[in-house]
């Protein structure tokens, strides 16, 4: 630097291209955000849309899983309660440990979440989360996701699985109905 005025131009062209450069950065971190949110948001459309064409429980099961595997990216199962009483699989390919199973056991009788990043059972290595009133539940084996599953995927999971619950509960007062 040959005269203290280019210091100056120096110092005020530095703190101008490290606010447009923060702005830009936060600009496409909303941008990510936003098409997630789209993507998220068309998948439960979608959900909704297959559930509601759905003929029997097996169908929504089947449905579930293909959605919740596709956003989340990790295995799922859809257990039901079996005329027994004990949670059997009705659609994911996963088999899942006794102590898995405990948890969805805990989650289906107690109706709500339990597993990983909840208060109950957090060390878990799933996820599991409640059809409806008692419908069955959604298992989600998250150590094995190939992506980290934030709250906003959590959420589209509870989304889904309400979703699954009013299906379900559509199709057994149909079948009442018929009755």
């Amino acid at each position: 630097v040959s005269d203290i005025r280019h210091l100056m131009t120096f110092a005020v062209m530095f703190t101008i291209g490290t606010a447009l450069g923060t702005l830009v950065a936060r600009l496409r971190h909303a941008e990510a955000a936003s098409l997630q949110r789209e993507r998220r948001t068309a998948a439960l459309l979608a959900f909704t849309s297959e559930s509601a064409a759905a003929r029997d429980i097996a169908d929504i099961a089947a449905a579930v899983v293909a959605h919740v595997e596709d956003a989340l990216a990790a295995p799922t199962v859809v257990l039901v309660p079996a005329p027994d009483g004990t949670l059997s699989a009705l659609a994911g390919l996963e088999p899942l440990a006794e102590n898995e199973i405990a948890v969805a056991r805990w989650a289906h009788d107690h109706r709500r979440p339990a597993g990983r990043g909840t208060e109950t059972l957090p060390a878990a290595r799933l996820l599991a989360v409640p059809l409806g009133d008692g419908e069955g539940v959604v298992a989600v084996q998250i150590e094995r996701a190939r992506r980290r599953i934030d709250l906003e995927a959590r959420r589209l999971l509870e989304a889904i699985a309400r979703q699954a619950g009013v299906a379900v509960a559509r199709l057994r007062l149909a079948a009442e109905a018929r009755d």
